[in-house]
């Protein structure tokens, strides 16, 4: 007697790779969470709702979907993982798969006091805020806006920042990434792309920052980024990364200030420790301890056209790139260097089922042949 076994899902491999994550957190509590409403048998449609019934250290893994999940609110510590963001619906290179074509949506999420030790990853969220809270980790996300304030080692990487469109300007309030009263955090291995801004007028060459970390912080490292505008820190080591606009700097107290253009990546503030870095523009004489006078075209493999890779990994360094092992210690400079390199749309951390095949047929009281490929995204 023979008997046929159904076509594995193309979904499956995905949803197998999840199970695998949670079998790996026996202490923990894992509850699946899906607003879908596709059959999958899930805990949760709501996140919100799965937040407030899970325990303190419980993990949340959360189905990728073409709808929001709308804004949350985190007051406990949870582990939030998504699927990723803006996946290739074609296989990327450094992935090898084929993903489902969208991500994991929030349309924001407020950390407050009570998720210490608390963490989101992998996924797509326009607003992060987070206030009072000592110990959070932001990884793998896509980001338009993260501000954090009255806060304590922080963990910010692996994540792309999206430009920023303003209407009417926004001078003495734009930025990508904001620290307030913020005693330590690594924000390390991020991309962060241009700013946009305008006003109904037209283009008025406003500057944004990347970055803005006020005076009142502490023990900041930013390492392994690529900026490709202002950066204003105080109080902060700034290495190993890479600045991709700016021209015409002069010294400002320093410190790198005063440059012209629409756009601009260096480093503004005091107390700060620069070194190691690949720098566009001129900085030879203020920091010596930094590759300058690069022509950013030579380093990464799709800048400024992508040709033909995707929106994040265009910043590979290129074959020959002035920032291959020019960071400390001879590392590479850039999101793709270091210990935690940047992963392509996000995708998280845990072991990846990436090919099953269980055949089609099989003998009654007999075997089936089974093969599965494994994968660690480490």
């Amino acid at each position: 007697m023979k008997f046929k076994v159904r076509p594995i899902p193309k979904a499956l491999p995905f949803f197998l790779s999840l199970l695998l994550t949670s079998l790996a957190a026996q202490a923990q509590t894992t509850h699946w969470v899906s607003n879908r409403q596709d059959g999958i048998p899930v805990d949760f449609t709501s996140l919100q709702a799965a937040i407030n019934a899970a325990s303190a250290g419980d993990i949340l893994m959360v189905y990728p979907s073409q709808i929001s999940y709308g804004n949350i609110t985190l007051n406990k510590p949870l582990e939030i993982i998504g699927l990723g963001f803006q996946p290739d619906i074609n296989t990327q290179p450094t992935l090898e798969i084929a993903t489902e074509g969208f991500g994991t949506i929030l349309s924001g999420i407020t950390v407050q006091a009570g998720a210490d030790g608390g963490s989101l990853s992998s996924m797509d969220v326009p607003t992060v805020s987070i206030s009072g809270v000592a110990g959070f980790t932001v990884e793998r996300c896509r980001v338009r806006q993260l501000s954090a304030s009255a806060s304590a080692n922080l963990s910010v990487s692996g994540s792309y920042f999206t430009s920023i469109t303003f209407n009417n300007g926004c001078a003495g309030g734009c930025y990508n990434l904001k620290l307030t009263q913020v005693a330590g955090a690594m924000i390390e291995n991020n991309i962060f792309d241009f700013y946009n801004q305008y006003t109904q007028e037209g283009p008025q060459g406003l500057f944004g920052d990347n970055i803005s970390i006020s005076s009142d912080c502490s023990a900041i490292i930013i390492q392994h980024n690529i900026f490709q505008d202002f950066v204003n820190t105080y109080n902060s080591e700034v290495l190993n990364n890479v600045f991709l606009a700016g021209s015409n700097c002069n010294d400002f107290n320093g410190f790198l200030g005063n440059c012209s253009g629409t756009s601009n990546a260096n480093v503004v503030g005091s107390n700060n420790s620069v070194h190691d870095n690949v720098f566009v523009a001129g900085v030879s004489a203020l920091y010596p301890g930094n590759t300058t006078d690069v022509g950013a075209s030579a380093i990464f493999v799709g800048y400024p056209n992508a040709n033909g890779h995707s929106f994040d990994l265009r910043f590979q360094l290129a074959p020959g790139s002035p920032a291959a092992g020019a960071g400390m210690s001879g590392v590479d400079c850039g999101v793709f260097g270091g210990p935690r390199p940047y992963k392509a749309s996000g995708i998280y951390n845990r072991p990846l089922i990436y090919e099953l095949d269980a055949g089609q047929e099989g003998q009654q009281g007999g075997n089936l042949n089974v093969t599965i490929k494994v994968r660690s995204e480490n």
